[in-house]
């Protein structure tokens, strides 16, 4: 026995548990058996090691039979959970189903094992469980082949079509969900692309051509999802919107074919969309739909929460909402202290990222320093690598930090071109902070140059693309202004 049965076991919800000890109950003498003794030792001691366990019954059968003792709770704890989730899923309804007409066929049974594989298969389609197809499909030509019905050759010739339409739609399911998961690599790993014809295999694709190309419900799901973020990977935005709500209006009218977190990435797009677009009608109804999910206790809190912060402080910035972001700042601080570790390295970083936007943004410079430094402590991508040191840099100078400033700046150039991230950008940047070392008393004169080198990389697509998270040309002129 090793840690995975302590594991497994706290693993379980609260549901899980009670279905076992209700299960075990009508299952002999219940709490008296050993297996029942060794889970409630572990369910009860979380903070205890198995080993440490194991000496609690040291003398004992379940000592001497440690191992089969163990194993044998593992496989109780299966039959229990089996019968439990049994009818939580469509799949698993089938699956009884499946299983129904398996006994009933060997029984003899026929017609009812008829009756109850067309009930099955009409459900099968409807919720697109071709695996379940499939085996329904083979169980339907073992009646046929059991029973030996004449003519039964064109029935089986029907059925060879009918697998043959099934297997073309996993096929076709397969390719559009690996051709998703292309898309959502290339938007993190280069945010946007200015040359749609350097990735064929993606905006080139046939299966992206047109709806028609899906051949189910569940590939259609998928090609709404590749057709809205490659609008939005090629920076067309107003594009990127309509497919977006064409999007959710799809899933929203097929929401039986999928799970409720499904639904969670979708409107963390659509807002994300609509802030770009500057659509606040379509943000807020889509941040309804968040909030009332956000009941759902079956649904990742901690996920939503973070969409709904990223989003907002998304939407303050667009709007410069400074009041509404600094009260949606002291949340997200609290929120992020609090979950960090129960979150993805990307949403870490991207939501760190837009909290020391937004600080810089406010003026708040010492609060925007604390929060890079909790930045460099968190795992990153290498695609915020290029904001990251260029806030740092900012908030360096804005604090009269030249040590720091000089050291950061050494160590930014070496990073950026380590990774082929120093582009134009980041180069600018690197050149002016280096002047304001060596010119200290010529800073405007050196802001209105970096100022106007940012005018002309805003308008290059091949270097601004970190201008859609922070508008840097835009940051220049307001401190233009303040600086007389």
């Amino acid at each position: 026995m090793n840690e995975f049965l302590k594991d497994f076991i706290h693993s379980l919800s609260a549901r899980e548990k009670a279905a076992f000890r209700k299960y075990a109950s009508m299952h002999g003498e219940g709490a008296k058996k050993n297996y029942m003794r060794l889970y409630d030792r572990i369910e009860k001691n979380p903070g205890q090691s198995l080993r440490e366990i194991r000496c609690h019954f040291e003398g004992e059968s379940i000592d001497r039979y440690w191992s089969a003792e163990g194993n044998y709770l593992f496989q109780q704890l299966m039959n229990s959970l089996t019968d439990h989730h049994k009818t939580t899923s469509d799949y698993r309804r089938l699956s009884q189903m499946v299983l129904s007409i398996d006994i009933l066929s060997e029984k003899g049974f026929r017609a009812k094992a008829v009756k109850i594989l067309r009930q099955a298969k009409k459900l099968a389609y409807h919720f697109e469980e071709f695996s379940i197809i499939l085996r329904l499909i083979e169980q339907e030509e073992e009646i046929l082949f059991r029973e030996g019905i004449i003519g039964f050759a064109d029935q089986l010739k029907i059925l060879a079509q009918e697998r043959q339409r099934v297997v073309d739609q996993i096929q076709n399911l397969n390719e559009l969900r690996l051709l998703r998961e292309q898309v959502r690599s290339l938007q993190f790993v280069e945010s946007f692309v200015n040359d749609p014809n350097l990735y064929p295999d993606i905006f080139l694709n046939p299966l992206a051509a047109d709806e028609g190309q899906a051949l189910s419900l569940r590939a259609l799901e998928n090609w709404h999802y590749i057709k809205g973020v490659s609008c939005y990977i090629i920076r067309r935005f107003d594009e990127a919107l309509h497919r977006q709500k064409i999007y959710l209006q799809f899933f929203e009218a097929h929401e039986y074919l999928f799970k409720k977190s499904r639904k969670l990435p979708i409107l963390s797009n659509s807002l994300y969309i609509a802030t770009l677009n500057k659509e606040v009608d379509s943000f807020m109804e889509a941040l309804r739909k968040l909030e009332d999910l956000e009941k759902d206790r079956s649904l990742d809190t901690v996920y939503i929460r973070y969409i709904k912060y990223a989003r907002l402080l998304d939407l303050y910035y667009v709007k410069k909402g400074w009041m509404e972001m600094e009260q949606v700042l002291r949340e997200t601080g609290d929120y992020l202290h609090q979950y960090h570790q129960e979150m993805g390295e990307a949403q870490v970083g991207y939501l760190v990222e837009l909290v020391v936007r937004s600080y810089i943004l406010l003026r708040q410079y010492e609060t925007a320093m604390e929060w890079v430094q909790f930045w460099y402590r968190v795992p990153q991508l290498e695609v915020n690598a290029s904001l990251r040191r260029i806030f740092t840099l900012l908030i360096y100078q804005e604090l009269n930090f030249r040590q720091l400033l000089e050291s950061e700046i050494t160590s930014a150039y070496k990073e950026l071109k380590k990774i082929g991230r120093l582009g134009a950008l980041e180069r600018s940047f690197i050149r002016y902070f280096r002047q304001c070392l060596r010119k200290p008393l010529q800073k405007r004169a050196l802001l209105q140059e970096l100022s106007d080198e940012l005018a002309v990389i805003s308008q290059d697509p091949q270097a601004n693309k970190d201008f859609v998270y922070f508008d840097f040309f835009e940051w220049s002129k307001e401190r233009l202004k303040e600086t007389g």
